[in-house]
């Protein structure tokens, strides 16, 4: 009889582990946001749906490749790298994303160590936020601040000249009304 209830309830295991798979799965496949998840060296193992419309890649294509090459600057994922090592976590680190249609995508990039039950990093939680939007408004927004600033320059200069230009009106006024 024991044998029979061990049996069961590994069967029990085995169905909720399988259920959790599908669980994990489905949710992966449902996460609106592009989202991988790396080795150690950064190798992708996984990359979501949403990855693969923002990539460009399909799962196929990028599994297996290192995803420091997507990055425009080696040097934007040496800082993100030194980073990582020295906290486990990066919070919003702007870089230029390589879509595989070599297109530079701005990026708000975050990364989250994932851990072994030893607490020893095993790979990485990479979530890519897509800025483009808020990079041409911000540009937009700035070259509208850069032309207000000179309109202000012209109008200001503009007023002081007729300060001076009245000044030296008045002057000349006086010195007709009282000759030496």
């Amino acid at each position: 009889m024991g044998i029979f209830r061990k049996k069961e309830s590994s069967r029990g295991a085995n169905d909720e582990l399988a259920q959790l798979k599908g669980d994990i799965k489905a949710f992966w496949e449902f996460l609106p946001t592009p989202v991988c998840y790396t080795n150690f060296t950064f190798n992708i193992l996984n990359a979501s749906k949403s990855f693969e419309v923002f990539s460009g890649f399909k799962n196929k294509e990028i599994i297996g490749q290192n995803l420091k090459t997507l990055f425009f600057s080696s040097q934007e994922a040496k800082c993100a790298q030194k980073d990582l090592l020295e906290r486990g976590l990066v919070n919003n680190c702007e870089i230029m994303f390589t879509a595989k249609s070599k297109e530079k995508i701005p990026v708000n990039m975050m990364i989250a160590a994932r851990t072994d039950e030893n607490n020893n990093i095993v790979g990485f939680f990479f979530v890519f936020l897509d800025i483009t939007e808020r990079k041409t408004f911000e540009k937009e927004f700035k070259e509208k601040i850069d032309d207000f600033e000179k309109f202000q320059r012209l109008a200001v200069g503009r007023e002081l000249r007729m300060i001076e230009l009245k000044a030296a009106l008045r002057l000349c006024q006086q010195e007709k009304l009282n000759p030496r």
